[in-house]
């Protein structure tokens, strides 16, 4: 028996120790398999696509963004090149804010564009998630992105002045990323992957590794593409690898080719675990990944089928899945006949194997969209499927109608998307696979899952079902904002404006979302009880104009300050919103009610809010300043908000001893209680008196009247408080009215800090002998010295001398500045002590109050932490927010983008060879070209000779052509540069068709010029007005008989047929009659003509309306355009509430004519806008083809 129990018990432990690493096992596989969420996203795709959201207008609506070749490049292609200029484009990758990212001007010239896009990349995905980019400084996040090109500083550049020095780590490509890690703080591996077009898939793969190991926290994902010259183009071409057209025909019959594009996309990854955790979204989830090599396949660039078809199986094995549970492939589709057919029969082997005919994989490729974006075409396929998952919807893929007969379809179940399709939510979750293949043979595929649903009271970012937050929201909700520079902010406020008027989500939501976003140096808070008043702050903001509900400032140097207000200032009701809104302030109020109430044989807490008191009487008084002024604190406290020095001006002083932890709760109590009655129990009869005079001055006079007053209080340079006797007080008030003083008699019970105080001194001082005092926790600045104190503070006789001798509040305030404090706060019922303060602080200094009579407390207790956070103060937003509000994707960061770009060296007109052998050729010298070329042979010689001639005249022409070349410009629009004015003066003409005489967008352009300052007088013109003299009549009459300052015309809105010349536009005739006008009147100011005309920055093309044409060729005429005044035109926006974002234009720099190599002759004064801030005209050199030779 004993054997056998043994025995048992031996199985016993090997059945548990089995169980014990079987679990272990488990979670070690969990670990290396665990789904990685997308918690952020961020692109910019041709088109104009600027973020995912961006992306996904663009596939849904089928938009097909390829386009010519970029005119801002410097690119020189011959013009008989056999191939389509035509490609998908980022028009604007020359534009980079270096100063957001600390990068001088010089270095960003240097810096390769791919570079720049990554970075801002990161910087939005961290916004788009929600995380702040400043918090992950510090933190194991790693960065992997893919590149390829390395040609910006490769090409034959101009490289200006102090740029060279950059060059070198500007353009090499680990700096990609470790310039990411090193502006952000990233202390993760910074790797930068060139596997050709699987590029940024394959980082995509080694980042969810690096999370899966622990080696990172976070990781950065994605890849870049600009081309800084057109060489892949013509080096392509000659292969006869692209396509006809420049675009990629994914899968169809007509595939001819691939299309070359350019792009940037990233991702922002987390474990799935550690973002719910967190209370990050999750986007979807990466559920497993794999890469390999084509390795000896048919030819080094030529796709191989079977190693595709591993790719995916090692992807599904990874993700512990089947072919059957992945709805779509979004695949790599370069439209080249050889690549397409060989994925799809990789596709029909594996995903469509064992499929039933009803439930085929989808696949659909969004190359079709927007071109093959090389490093970036892995990442901008993952951000479409994501988007696609959340959307519900699998788009179709274009110009592939018909799918490529050149495979056997019914080989498996694999339908091409030619047509947009719903994605049904079955049993599972949505998944898609997505492909990309590198031209060296590296191969990968991602399995992506939609986001899972949160656990039941785990929703991200949400208040726990069933549970009420502590605190509510108070009545006023802030929104931060905060940029690198004045004009970031700006432009901040008014994206935010646009997007809050478009879409009108809850304000807490909004002010919640803005917590994640980098607290900058510029800010500005804006302040709101509902979402009107919010709006409305906004648009103040983002046009300069003052507005109490904005609070703006910048961080800079400087320690903070806490004031404790003195007696004279309680009200009754002092603090109850806050004691009502916060559950911080009605505790600690009641604590320290709780410890006064029996010493005083009455509730504090009844006779501040109750008026069971008199709460001017002083025991009442003090007590119930004490409890307010700590309450506040511990408010301010909660916030994370906790002072460098405090001061306190008399009975002020004692909150502030207990702050600091000088007296505990009881003590500090008892001492109040028995200041305050014995205070209360002296008899009456003394008086107090405010006079504007010096420490000086007022000390003279109180000797003068030998001892029958006191000096009580020396709160300002000028200002001191005197008391005493009654009679005393009366003649030194009737001495100094008659010098022509002023005075203010006080109303008080007792005269406080004089002799009469002295009868109770010896019983006070009984009291402080019992109480225990500890060292300062904040170094506070005493008002009976005007001196930091320390010792002192820990006495009896101290407190004793503090009732009865002189506040020196100004001493103190001098003091606070020569320890480098520049932000004062004043805890108390108003704001007394920052009035007497800012007499003599500088007005860089910031004063703010907790309270203020008359006024909201809680409007002013939020204003006040505005104040000290635009100052650079830290503030914890958070516990305003907690329990309360969601996340909302809200407007990312408004780069403000100038232009950076090396152009390349002017082509020479002249010879690329050997002098000597093209002088021979242009003098069809024989003999001599021969020995140039070292040729002796006489037959040779002698065939040289008979084709002389045709080289001749080939070499003549050539440089003919060149020259020719070089006397050509084009007409181009770019952004036009400089600060907008934030108003305009004078009397500003609106001139009106009388047909549109009150419309509303007639008053929202007199409304927008009134608002910016000008003064508005409408003129109405009649469709078939034409007396020019008439019309300059009426226009000096109606800007008072002289010339207005400008004028906007709204005349060409009219599109009716003109009465007399139908086959003209009103509009046109009316303009022009306006013009015509404008000269008789002598008008020197600007003429603005509106149109509906439509101007895209991204293309740098006009598309204006026919009436827009004729109607601004007014503006470029001689007879304008060369005026000093300046004219042009701009479109109008189509919605009110981008026309309220858009920069007015007679407010808009005025473009400045240049003259150089880069614009050629001076183009006019001449602006367009699109809605998007306005362009000015310029004339660059046109694209010349380099000689042929």
């Amino acid at each position: 028996m004993a054997d056998e129990q043994k025995l048992r018990d031996y199985l016993k432990r090997v059945t548990a120790e089995l169980h014990q690493t079987r679990q272990r096992l488990h979670a070690a596989e969990s670990v290396d398999r665990q789904p990685i969420a997308i918690v952020g996203m961020a692109c910019r795709l041709p088109g104009g696509v600027d973020g995912p959201d961006a992306l996904w207008r663009l596939v849904s609506e089928g938009v097909d963004a390829v386009s010519a070749f970029p005119e801002n490049r410097g690119w020189a292609i011959d013009e008989d090149a056999g191939f389509a200029r035509s490609g998908g484009f980022l028009r604007d990758a020359d534009g980079f804010d270096p100063t957001l990212f600390g990068i001088s001007p010089r270095e960003a010239t240097a810096m390769d564009p791919q570079h720049r896009l990554l970075l801002e990349a990161c910087w939005e995905a961290c916004e788009r998630g929600g995380i702040d980019p400043h918090a992950l400084r510090g933190s194991r996040t790693g960065v992997f992105a893919g590149l390829m090109y390395r040609d910006y500083a490769a090409r034959m550049i101009d490289i200006p002045e102090g740029v060279d020095a950059y060059l070198g780590v500007g353009n090499m490509s680990s700096v990609a990323t470790g310039r990411i890690s090193y502006t952000l703080g990233l202390e993760g591996p910074a790797v930068t992957i060139d596997t050709a077009c699987s590029s940024s898939l394959v980082a995509l793969h080694l980042a969810c590794q690096s999370l899966r190991s622990g080696e990172t926290t976070m990781a950065f994902a994605g890849g870049a593409t600009v081309m800084a010259s057109p060489d892949t183009f013509v080096g392509f071409a000659r292969q006869g690898g692209l396509s006809s057209d420049g675009r990629c025909k994914s899968f169809g019959a007509g595939a001819d080719g691939t299309g070359w594009s350019e792009g940037v996309g990233m991702l922002l990854l987390e474990r799935l675990s550690d973002a719910q955790r967190l209370g990050h979204q999750v986007l979807a989830v990466v559920r497993g990944s794999a890469v390999n090599q084509d390795g000896a396949s048919s030819g080094l660039t030529a796709p191989n089928g079977p190693s595709q078809q591993r790719v995916i199986e090692d992807a599904l094995a990874g993700a512990r899945l089947t072919t059957l549970d992945v709805d779509v492939v979004e695949g790599h589709g370069t439209g080249t006949r050889l690549g397409d057919p060989i994925e799809i029969q990789a596709l029909l082997a594996t995903y469509g194997q064992d499929r039933s005919e009803d439930r085929p994989l989808r696949l659909g490729s969004v190359k079709s969209n927007i071109g093959h974006t090389q490093a970036a075409a892995g990442v901008a396929g993952v951000i479409k499927m994501v988007q696609a998952m959340r959307h519900g919807t699998m788009p179709r893929s274009l110009h592939a109608e018909q799918p490529t007969p050149q495979v056997d379809w019914s080989a498996g179940a694999v339908r091409l998307l030619t047509e947009a399709e719903p994605w049904p939510e079955p049993d599972r979750p949505r998944r898609a696979g997505v492909s990309s293949f590198g031209i060296s043979g590296t191969n990968a595929h991602v399995i992506l899952e939609q986001a899972p649903a949160a656990p039941a009271g785990k929703e991200p970012e949400q208040p726990v079902p069933g549970t009420e937050p502590e605190q509510p929201v108070p009545g006023v909700v802030p929104w931060l904002l905060a940029a690198r520079t004045t004009e970031a902010l700006r432009a901040q406020a008014g994206r935010l404006h646009a997007f809050v008027a478009d879409t009108a989500p809850d304000p807490v939501d909004v002010g919640r979302s803005l917590l994640a976003r980098a607290p900058l140096e510029r800010r500005a808070v804006v302040l709101g009880a509902d979402r009107d008043r919010l709006v409305a702050a906004l648009d103040a903001l983002a046009d300069d104009l003052p507005d109490k509900a904005v609070v703006t400032g910048v961080v800079g140097e400087g320690r903070c300050a806490f004031f404790f207000t003195g007696q004279g200032a309680q009200r009754a009701g002092m603090g109850r919103e806050l004691y009502e809104a916060f559950p911080v302030f009605a505790r600690a109020f009641d604590t320290v009610c709780a410890e006064l109430g029996p010493k005083l044989e009455q509730s504090i807490k009844d006779v501040v809010f109750g008026g069971v008191q008199d709460l001017q009487q002083t025991v009442w008084a003090q007590a119930g300043l004490f409890a307010l002024e700590v309450a506040l604190f511990r408010l301010f406290e909660s916030f994370g908000v906790v002072p460098d020095f405090l001061l306190g001006h008399s009975i002020g002083e004692v909150a502030a001893a207990h702050c600091a932890e000088v007296l505990s709760l009881a003590d500090a109590c008892a001492l109040v209680a028995a200041r305050g009655r014995l205070m209360q129990a002296l008899p009456a009869g003394g008086a107090m008196l405010a006079v504007r005079a010096s420490e000086a001055e007022v000390v003279a006079a109180v000797e003068a009247v030998a001892g029958g007053a006191d000096v009580a209080a020396l709160n300002s340079p000028g200002s001191a408080v005197v008391s005493g006797a009654a009679d005393t007080v009366d003649e030194l008030a009737s001495r100094w009215t008659a010098e022509g003083r002023k005075t203010s008699r006080l109303t008080v019970s007792h005269a406080f800090h004089s002799a009469l105080m002295e009868p109770m001194l010896d019983d006070f001082r009984a009291v402080l002998a019992t109480l225990s005092y500890a060292e300062p926790r904040i170094p506070i600045v005493s008002t009976l010295t005007g001196a930091v104190e320390n010792e002192s503070l820990r006495t009896p006789d101290y407190w004793v001398r503090q009732v009865r001798e002189t506040v020196r509040f100004a001493e103190g305030v001098e003091c606070l500045k020569d320890h480098g404090v520049s932000r004062f706060v004043e805890l108390g019922p108003d704001g007394v002590l920052t009035a007497m303060a800012r007499e003599s602080l500088p007005d860089s200094a910031l004063t703010a109050t907790a309270l203020r009579s008359s006024w909201h407390d809680t409007g002013v207790f939020v204003t006040a932490l505005a104040d000290l956070w635009t100052r650079g103060t830290p503030v914890d937003w958070q516990v305003l927010f907690d329990g309360h509000g969601r996340r909302v994707e809200l407007p990312v960061y408004p780069f403000q983008h100038e232009k950076f770009w090396l152009y390349p060296s002017e082509a020479p007109a002249g010879d690329l060879a050997d002098p000597g052998f093209w002088e021979a050729l242009a003098g069809e010298d024989a003999d001599a070209l021969a020995d140039r070329l070292d040729v002796a042979d006489p037959e040779v010689r002698a065939s040289l000779r008979t084709a002389l001639p045709l080289l001749s005249d080939w070499h003549r022409r050539g440089k003919e052509d060149a020259e020719v070349a070089g006397w050509r410009y084009r007409v181009g629009w770019e952004p036009l540069q400089g600060t907008p004015a934030s108003a305009v003066t004078g009397d500003w003409l609106l001139a009106v068709p009388a047909a549109l005489a009150d419309g509303p967008l007639v008053r929202a352009c007199r409304d927008g010029l009134t608002r910016h300052g000008a003064t508005v007088v409408t003129v109405l013109v009649e469709a078939d007005a034409a007396d020019r003299t008439d019309l300059a009549a009426r226009l000096l009459q109606a800007a008072g008989g002289r010339p207005p300052a400008g004028v906007l015309s709204l005349l060409a809105l009219e599109t009716e047929p003109h009465p007399d010349v139908p086959a003209l536009p009103g509009g046109t005739a009316t303009t022009l009659l306006l013009v015509q006008a404008m000269l008789d009147a002598g008008a020197a100011g600007p003429l603005w003509c509106v149109t509906q005309g439509r101007w895209r920055p991204a293309s740098t093309r006009l598309r204006p309306s026919p009436t827009r044409r004729r109607s601004g060729a007014w503006a470029e005429s001689p007879p304008w355009s060369t005026r000093s005044c300046g004219a042009g035109w701009s479109t109008c926006p189509s919605t009110p509430a981008r026309r309220r974002s858009t920069p007015w234009p007679v407010c808009w720099p005025r473009p400045t004519a240049r003259t150089s190599s880069r614009s050629g002759p001076r183009a006019p004064s001449y602006a367009a806008s699109g809605g998007q801030g306005p362009a000015t005209r310029r004339l660059p050199r046109g694209s010349r083809a380099a000689p042929s030779w």
